[in-house]
């Protein structure tokens, strides 16, 4: 037996006890409300991460355009739980789902939202105290509905990738790539 099949046997046979112990014994969430936030109406999409490089949570959530007010709130987290008051930011016709990483390799986390009905994404960059810059929009395939990030292309920039399901009239689903 060569060392590298040692090795995966050992593997399959730690991930079989880990199943079988799963199994045997349920864990038991201990989980509580300990805050709720208050949001626009219609919240769709919620993205956590470290805004304002205090080591705590934050919390950021898109709401859509048919309710009022849309587009997405930053909740900068307190470290107990509990969350400041919100910063609204204006996502055009509303944010969809959202989606945050450093896209410009500045050391903050950027936002990026779906704008379902506009046919774009609306680009955020951080200013790192968990403050946004206004959004900057980006053509998508027509209604979009999800977003990732990530190096599609190899360069180590970051891309987005956003789903559109098409418009009914004609135009395919497709998925549309934006490169860093």
């Amino acid at each position: 037996m060569t060392l590298a099949s040692l090795s995966r046997a050992l593997s399959f046979a730690l991930l079989l006890a880990t199943c079988f112990l799963g199994a045997a014994a349920p864990a038991s969430a201990q989980l509580e409300t300990r805050s709720q936030l208050s949001t626009n109406t219609g919240p769709n999409s919620v993205f956590v991460a470290d805004f304002n490089h205090d080591g705590k949570m934050d919390v950021a959530v898109a709401s859509y355009y048919n309710y009022s007010p849309p587009g997405i709130q930053v909740f900068l987290g307190r470290g107990d739980g509990t969350f400041g008051r919100p910063r609204t930011y204006d996502a055009n016709n509303g944010a969809g789902p959202i989606a945050g990483a450093d896209l410009t390799g500045h050391g903050n986390i950027d936002l990026v939202a779906v704008n379902q009905d506009g046919g774009f994404v609306s680009v955020l960059l951080g200013n790192g105290d968990g403050t946004f810059q206004p959004p900057v929009d980006y053509a998508t395939p027509p209604e979009p509905t999800q977003v990732v990030i990530g190096d599609f292309n190899g360069d180590g920039k970051l891309d987005i990738a956003v789903a559109g399901q098409g418009n009914g009239e004609g135009v395919a689903p497709a998925v549309g790539i934006l490169l860093g």
